[in-house]
């Protein structure tokens, strides 16, 4: 039995990665003992200053660490070491935890499983998390500041009513999160736009937690929030969302912040897939980026959404990255697209075949849409006169035009 879950703990180590067979010399070992002494310091800066460190130890140092963890005393004191673990890569780290047992200290066997289940369950709250409950006068004042932008249909972040909300200070917090789980985007005019963009100046990294759980909830709205967090506890939050299907315009902007990060691609990619075809207006925001960014991996699952049948944002969306590829399938599509007749004031397809013919208009090398959209009005311009100029032009070059991917443009020479 023993060299049995020896093999399995060997094939689980090759699954996390390469890393995990390195070991900690005789320094970083040093270095690592001193660091579980100092989470538990009286100092407050010495314990963040610890939780950091060994962090940045890597996977590697779990196994080294576990034979002291009876160091560790408190519920502070674990929490401590868990958000220490969260920054290596919190399923991984969960995973090594596991299959160290024969490095459990007699006695730690309950906070060591209960240390697993807090970091498979999500971020762990650090200190200085805002209170769980607003007071009811801070409740009251933050739903009075708030409350006038459900009847508005146009806003500025820098309205006084948010940056009053914002000086009433982290205490406001459970009441913005309250409002959210109360509203949605749909029929509160302003008002949820208001209450992310005063969270998103009151929050902190501490704070992951709380807003986790609110997506976990099904509240996108505050993917707004994690504008100003950039923790791997963060990332996890916006990930784990999109792999349970979900993405909105908010939560993909975030993704900017961690462009580097190797499993943000592959988790939108693995999103169109699963749901882009049943999907409208959320591919937009999926495709936008994976464009934006050249993830060049996106391009078969965004072939599949060039269809006549699907919506009209997901498909000019899709088109306008693929064609940033280089792939003429894309350009193909924009022309047909921007082929379609006017829809008429107020609809949005107008917004599409206007985003069309100015990206036509780029890959074309001049203007031959003059044209300009208003949601009140529609698209206005010559586009009709476009339409069969831009037919025109890619009737005459499909066959010779080429992508130069050095500079990012297409070549009809």
């Amino acid at each position: 039995m023993a060299a049995r879950r020896g093999c399995l703990t060997a094939l689980v180590l090759v699954a996390l990665g390469a890393t995990a067979f390195a070991e900690l010399d005789a320094g970083e070992k040093k270095w690592l003992k001193q660091c579980l002494d100092s989470l538990v310091s009286k100092s407050a800066k010495v314990r963040e200053g610890a939780e950091v460190a060994i962090g940045k130890l890597g996977l590697d140092a779990i196994p080294v660490l576990l034979p002291d963890v009876g160091r560790l005393k408190t519920d502070d004191d674990w929490a401590a070491l868990a958000r220490a673990l969260s920054v290596m890569d919190r399923s991984n780290a969960a995973d090594m935890v596991n299959l160290s047992r024969d490095k459990w200290p007699k006695g730690q066997e309950q906070r060591l499983g209960k240390l697993v289940e807090a970091l498979r369950k999500g971020p762990v709250p650090g200190p200085g998390a805002a209170p769980g409950k607003a007071s009811p006068e801070i409740e009251a004042k933050v739903r009075e500041l708030l409350e006038p932008f459900r009847g508005v249909h146009s806003y500025s972040s820098r309205d006084p009513a948010v940056a009053k909300v914002v000086a009433l200070g982290r205490d406001a917090i459970p009441a913005l999160a309250a409002i959210l789980r109360e509203n949605d985007d749909h029929g509160a005019g302003m008002l949820v736009t208001a209450t992310k963009d005063a969270l998103a100046d009151l929050v902190t990294e501490a704070d992951v937690p709380l807003l986790a759980q609110l997506l976990a909830d099904g509240h996108l709205a505050a993917a707004g929030a994690f504008k100003n967090l950039r923790s791997p506890a963060a990332l996890d939050a916006l990930l784990d969302t999109v792999k349970r299907g979900f993405v909105s315009y908010d939560l993909v902007e975030q993704f900017d912040h961690f462009r580097d990060d190797p499993q943000i691609a592959p988790a939108l990619i693995g999103w169109l897939e699963a749901h882009g075809e049943s999907a409208g207006w959320e591919v937009s925001p999926v495709a936008r980026y994976l464009g934006e960014h050249r993830v060049r991996e996106a391009v078969p699952a965004l072939s599949k959404l060039l269809g006549a049948g699907r919506d009209a944002h997901a498909r000019t969306s899709a088109a306008v990255a693929l064609a940033r590829f280089g792939e003429k399938s894309g350009v193909e599509t924009l022309v047909e697209i921007f082929e379609a007749p006017a829809a008429g004031p107020g609809r949005s397809d107008d917004h599409v075949r206007h985003e069309a013919g100015e990206e036509l208009n780029k890959i074309a090398g001049r203007r031959i849409y003059t044209g300009s959209f208003e949601p009140s009005g529609g698209i206005r311009g010559n586009a009709d006169d476009a339409a069969k100029l831009f037919r025109e032009w890619w009737n005459g070059v499909k066959d010779k035009i080429r992508f130069d991917a050095t500079r990012r443009v297409w070549l009809t020479e």
